[in-house]
């Protein structure tokens, strides 16, 4: 039986990326016809099935996309809207909503921007950002 790399179902319905990684490992063990009584481990799953593990997966297209936006040339809108400071005043009561380039910060710091102009930096911190993550 001949499979090919997709990614796992159902990933938007799960909320954190450890939700993320259990259900579709079983969807894997599935597809060989094991129980889940056996216990088999969801990496040996994987690479049985070929299956991608879609929350690594994503967290790599992120980082690449980062760095990628940020080398462009010229004024272009992604790259604005990213590193744009936000309006100045008062912010609303409660914790701060997270954005987009918050886990980026954690593993690159705060001058990530000139990290993702090193290409060599930027690939070493890709591989601390989808092994541990944010």
């Amino acid at each position: 039986m001949c499979l090919e790399k997709r990614l796992e179902p159902d990933i938007e319905k799960h909320q954190t990326k450890e939700q993320a990684g259990f259900r579709p490992a079983f969807y894997g063990g599935s597809i060989l016809d094991l129980k889940l009584k056996d216990k088999h481990r969801s990496c040996d799953i994987r690479h049985k099935t070929k299956l991608i593990n879609a929350g690594k997966h994503a967290q790599q297209l992120k980082w690449k996309w980062a760095g990628h936006m940020i080398r462009t040339t010229g004024e272009r809108w992604t790259k604005l809207v990213t590193t744009w400071k936000g309006p100045k005043g008062k912010r609303a009561r409660g914790r701060p909503i997270d954005r987009w380039t918050d886990d980026l910060r954690k593993v690159a710091g705060d001058n990530w921007t000139e990290a993702a102009g090193n290409r060599a930096q930027w690939r070493q911190l890709e591989e601390a950002y989808t092994r541990g993550g944010p």
